[in-house]
């Protein structure tokens, strides 16, 4: 399955998330084109579990035709598994990526409590973190 974003901004609420490739088991090529933003207050902003594999790659394999920000929410990673769940078989090929996991959540693999596994980046400029907790939220 080939899914193309193409300048798109998806804000999810806590019960649904921008793309949810949770029963896929095959392989899902995800194409860049612009700017792109995915946005969830609980789930991951790209649910992928350990199922089936993802591919990342820009339009063209060119890192300037396409981008992704992705931020996950609550325990959640921004690309990956959601609260207590596990994620793997992601790769990146091109692309500028920044994606944020929600509170101690990776920005790329497991949510809260879960792993990250098989997770390669071979391209492409890639930036994943966690968000930042404040004393509010531990």
């Amino acid at each position: 399955m080939v899914l193309v974003l193409d300048s798109v901004i998806i804000s999810s609420s806590s019960t649904s998330c921008p793309v949810n490739l949770s029963s896929n088991s095959a392989t899902t090529t995800l194409v860049l084109s612009g700017s792109n933003t995915l946005t969830s207050t609980g789930t991951p902003a790209i649910y992928k579990e350990e199922t089936g594999y993802l591919v990342i790659a820009a339009y063209g394999n060119n890192d300037s035709e396409g981008s992704l920000t992705a931020t996950g929410g609550t325990s959640s990673a921004g690309i990956g598994s959601g609260d207590g769940g596990d994620s793997s078989n992601i790769t990146i090929n091109s692309g500028t990526i920044t994606a944020t996991g929600g509170s101690y959540s990776a920005g790329i693999g497991g949510g809260y409590g879960g792993s990250g596994s098989n997770i390669t980046i071979n391209g492409g400029i890639v930036n994943a973190t966690q968000a930042v907790q404040t004393a509010a939220q531990e």
